[in-house]
């Protein structure tokens, strides 16, 4: 990880932690939810498992560098929820908007939680 990101991550994590910053977004499919970036939830392993997180970063068109640490931080040993808040926050609002139309292609529900 290059030192700029690094230090990108660390501010926006700081901000996460004094409760200054914005999380990311709720994904839903077949009745399960959870935040994205949430490990350790049915969802999130199956997003994993499935490839669908693959596919997902790879439509959203981001810059390979940020698909590579959503997936690391997602699907790896490396899972850190703090650490996809951060990159999240970093993404412009036209990546914001590209990622979760990409869920959204892939039959993923966005903010919404079915009771």
């Amino acid at each position: 990880m290059n030192a700029r990101l690094a230090g990108l991550i660390a501010a926006a994590t700081l901000l996460v932690i004094l409760g200054c910053g914005a999380g990311t977004f709720l994904i839903t499919r077949d009745g399960s939810s959870t935040y994205f970036g949430q490990p350790d939830t049915l969802l999130s392993r199956r997003l994993c498992s499935s490839g669908d997180l693959k596919n997902i970063l790879s439509a959203a068109d981001l810059p390979e560098r940020i698909r590579d640490d959503f997936y690391r931080y997602n699907c790896t040993d490396d899972r850190s929820r703090d650490t996809v808040i951060s990159l999240f926050a970093f993404l412009s609002p036209d990546e914001k908007i590209r990622l979760k139309r990409a869920f959204k292609r892939f039959g993923y529900e966005i903010n919404i939680m079915h009771c």
